[in-house]
């Protein structure tokens, strides 16, 4: 596995659920908007479950998840309904019932990952 696959990971999983930053950059949002973030969290369980499956049969963990890319045009698919739908969540981080996502790790995760697969 690609060392900075394995540390962006590790970075999603550590830090989600994150907690408010001092710049008050977090937003909670409505429960009319949960969707929307639920949306994004069932991407991000898809692409981690995808990224353990590929753990279990020691592939190569890239050619694994570009290989199988449902998980991360899930994702990918969330993000940019969500961001549409509610351009004020960009760069911020999001919480409702006590899921919190990190917008700019997620579109970071993504934009890596896409680059990795020559997506």
């Amino acid at each position: 596995m690609g060392f900075s696959l394995r540390l962006g990971l590790i970075f999603l999983v550590a830090l989600l659920p994150a907690f408010a930053n001092a710049a008050g950059k977090t937003i909670q949002v409505k429960d009319e908007d949960a969707f929307l973030l639920q949306e994004i969290d069932d991407g991000l369980s898809a692409l981690m479950g995808a990224a353990g499956e590929c753990r279990s049969t020691d592939a190569n963990l890239y050619e694994c998840l570009c290989t199988e890319s449902k998980s991360l045009k899930k994702l990918d698919s969330a993000l940019r309904t969500a961001l549409d739908k509610k351009p004020e969540w960009k760069g911020k981080t999001i919480y409702h019932d006590g899921v919190t996502l990190q917008i700019p790790s997620l579109e970071k995760q993504v934009e890596d990952m896409q680059k990795q697969c020559g997506a």
